[in-house]
């Protein structure tokens, strides 16, 4: 049975005038978040590509409504 991890993901953002940075936390269960980890770190898999375009995606969503563009997907950390 899996169990579930909160993953700080860590992006950065900009407009027109600054450049910011902001954290979210998503829950997922553990083999979604080392594979999340994994493909951040450039060991690609197939489940690590899906579960990063969906974490993009909401990344993407954040930083458009704070008035930002999404410029990267930073970091992500299992918080213990």
């Amino acid at each position: 049975m899996n169990e579930f991890r909160k993953v700080l993901i860590t992006i950065q953002m900009k407009n027109d005038f600054e450049i910011a940075e902001t954290c979210f936390t998503v829950t997922m269960t553990d083999t979604k978040a080392y594979a999340l980890l994994n493909e951040l770190r450039g060991k690609s898999t197939i489940l690590g590509d899906a579960i990063y375009e969906t974490v993009h995606d909401i990344a993407k969503a954040n930083a458009y409504l704070m008035g930002y563009h999404l410029t990267n997907v930073a970091s992500a950390e299992i918080l213990h």
